[in-house]
């Protein structure tokens, strides 16, 4: 990691962020697989299939984020934030809890009123930096 002893620490600070939030999101996806009467397992199966997209996308967000290059997207933050209002609506008309996507829309909704909907939606990082 490198010589600063709290290298590290912070990395897998990061991580365990990362995988918090996965975590979460697989107990939400869950229960919506719940509430529409389909088999989570079958939903750990799709997730499972997915794994090489969603290591290409962690590789791609990595680069962008570093390179502050947001402009040329792959996907908008207007884009991926009008899915995850779905989702909330979702929440509210499959009776489930909506912590977990109002609380994503709440931040996908800071950085598009802020003026980033246009661009990657790896520029999220834009609000998250803002808050600190």
């Amino acid at each position: 990691m490198g010589p600063e002893l709290g290298s590290s620490a912070a990395l897998f600070a990061a991580v365990l962020a990362y995988l918090a939030m996965r975590w979460i999101g697989i107990c939400h996806g869950a229960r919506i697989c719940e509430a529409e009467g389909l088999g989570v397992t079958g939903f750990g199966e799709v997730l499972a299939g997915l794994a090489g997209a969603l290591a290409e996308d962690a590789r791609h967000m990595g680069a962008v984020i570093a390179s502050g290059r947001f402009e040329r997207p792959e996907s908008t933050l207007a884009t991926a934030g009008g899915d995850v209002e779905r989702l909330v609506q979702h929440a509210a008309e499959a009776g489930i809890a909506d912590e977990v996507p109002r609380f994503a829309a709440g931040l996908f909704r800071r950085a598009i009123a802020a003026g980033h909907g246009a661009e990657e939606h790896a520029a999220l990082i834009k609000v998250l930096r803002a808050a600190g």
